[in-house]
């Protein structure tokens, strides 16, 4: 039953309404800085060079004033070629739906469910995306094969 609600019009609209909400709710507060985002990384969460991050970011909610190729460009700054960068890289969809529907994991062809951040890392030069069809994850460097 839940899984029939969750797939349905109804479902999705009530989720975009949701987030669109918590999207102007920040409207008016003050932007993050890439300064400020480098500082929390290195100084409070205390990331550096060979780190492994895995990150899943809803980037509107960070209520940026940079984009997210500055952000992908910040973390492979502070993880170095030592490192690597994991994104989950889901397509749209439930995981149920995608499976019943045949379609093939093409990532040529796929949107990614999982935000901006996670479908320009997959554009990298240096990144991988798995080929998994229901939960793929990009990865960039080190371990990304």
């Amino acid at each position: 039953m839940l899984s029939r609600f969750k797939s349905s019009q109804i479902y999705a609209y009530l989720r975009k309404r949701k987030n669109r909400d918590k999207r102007n709710d920040l409207k008016g507060k003050t932007k993050l800085s890439l300064n400020e985002l480098k500082k929390i990384l290195l100084d409070d969460l205390k990331r550096e060079v060979g780190d492994n991050l895995l990150i899943h970011c809803g980037f509107g909610f960070l209520n940026p004033d940079f984009t997210p190729e500055d952000l992908i460009a910040l973390l492979k700054s502070i993880v170095g070629e030592q490192g690597t960068i994991i994104m989950p890289y889901y397509p749209i969809g439930l995981s149920n739906d995608w499976l019943e529907s045949g379609q093939i994991f093409d990532i040529e062809k796929v949107r990614c469910r999982t935000g901006i951040l996670a479908e320009k890392l997959a554009l990298d030069k240096g990144s991988t995306v798995s080929i998994h069809p229901t939960k793929a994850v990009v990865a960039w460097w080190k371990f990304s094969k």
